[in-house]
């Protein structure tokens, strides 16, 4: 809705009291004899000070508004959906944890590094392992890109599952541990994607994977959630960031 214009009486007062304001301001300033006793160089480094610890406060919270506009500044991607992707052959059928990115701008040299933080409510169990280290060049903006991070098979009463369930976008083969990251039953877990264009541009999201093990084995669960640990899970103290967030996703397989 576009307010009037306002009269031409108002512009004037408004015009003539913004120049005279400040003159009478400073004249009766200026007749003020206690403003000179007051301590003005202490007062000045008091101040200072002040500016200096809240900038401090701004740069060491993750939550501030000066640091939010940085990471703004120096975003590489959009983390656009974490989503549970079926998927089927006439064989086998599985799901795949996955996330969605979309770049935000042209890079000609883009890093992309992928970390797995296993077992977060078991501290003696806990682990990380890079689960993916890329180069990619030529990436235009607006391009998407899914990214698998585990995959899950569906058990059947009657069928074997060709492969068993495993970080990153391959099955695990029975017997098959070494060079292969077991997703285990009953841990939370979370995934850091880390991105890097230059010495700029360098962006680290968090996405938290549970695999839950049901009583009964042919259903297993996984819940998944985006900006890191959800406030609705209780873990042990191993240094991990809680923010607030709401469930992005659930299925029960």
């Amino acid at each position: 809705m576009r307010l009037p214009k306002p009269p031409i009486l108002f512009g004037l007062f408004s015009t003539v009291a913004t120049s005279i304001a400040p003159v009478i301001l400073r004249t009766w300033l200026a007749n003020q004899a206690w403003l000179q006793d007051l301590p003005w160089f202490w007062l000045s480094i008091g101040a200072g000070a002040f500016m200096l610890g809240a900038t401090a406060q701004d740069l060491l919270s993750d939550d501030s508004w000066f640091r939010k506009i940085i990471r703004s500044w120096r975003a590489v991607y959009e983390l656009e959906s974490v989503f549970i992707a079926h998927r089927s052959t006439p064989d086998k059928e599985w799901v795949e944890v996955t996330v969605a990115v979309k770049y935000l701008h042209d890079y000609s040299r883009l890093s992309t590094i992928t970390r797995v933080t296993a077992a977060l409510d078991i501290p003696r169990a806990q682990r990380q392992f890079v689960l993916a280290n890329e180069q990619r060049v030529n990436v235009v903006g607006g391009e998407r890109q899914n990214l698998v991070m585990a995959v899950v098979p569906i058990k059947r009463y009657d069928k074997k599952p060709l492969g068993y369930e495993a970080w990153g976008d391959r099955f695990r083969e029975s017997g098959d541990v070494e060079g292969m990251h077991s997703l285990s039953h009953s841990t939370n877990n979370l995934v850091g994607i880390e991105m890097r264009a230059g010495w700029w541009r360098h962006q680290v999201e968090q996405v938290f994977v549970a695999m839950l093990n049901t009583q009964n084995p042919g259903q297993d669960r996984i819940f998944i959630a985006r900006d890191g640990v959800p406030s609705c899970v209780r873990l042990q103290e191993v240094g991990v960031l809680r923010r607030e967030t709401g469930v992005h996703g659930s299925r029960r397989l």
